[in-house]
């Protein structure tokens, strides 16, 4: 009868312990449901962020596309613009080269038409004049 009673308490025990256990595995399944849940929730934010980085990219590609067209067109436009300036100062030159040819054939002196040598001052040219009023 001891046997028994021995027998009987080991199975109580290991009864109670495998409850206890199973007690255990569910808290843990629940607390990995909860975990999963979170991890999902997550996954879907960084996908969602993931989803509009990208199209910010897409944005940004775009935008600097047409940034390069733009400079592009821009450096032609420039470039276009130099060689008129470069025409421009070759037909300066060339006009005064044919001025000067004109004025050493007729012999007319090369002086600058705007040079004007003004007043001259026989007194002190930083004292104003006198006025008689």
């Amino acid at each position: 009868e001891a046997e028994d009673i021995a027998h009987r308490d080991r199975c109580q025990n290991a009864e109670g312990k495998n409850a206890n256990d199973m007690e255990d595995i569910k808290a843990a399944q629940e607390k990995t449901k909860q975990t999963i849940g979170r991890l999902e929730d997550k996954e879907k934010d960084i996908k969602s962020k993931i989803e509009e980085l990208e199209s910010q990219m897409e944005d940004t590609k775009k935008k600097m596309e047409e940034r390069l067209k733009l400079r592009n067109g821009e450096r032609e436009d420039f470039e276009e613009a130099l060689k008129v300036d470069q025409e421009a100062i070759d037909s300066v030159n060339q006009a005064i080269t044919a001025l000067m040819k004109f004025y050493k054939k007729n012999k007319i002196p090369l002086n600058l038409a705007q040079e004007d040598p003004g007043p001259k001052y026989t007194v002190d040219p930083d004292k104003a004049p006198e006025l008689e009023w």
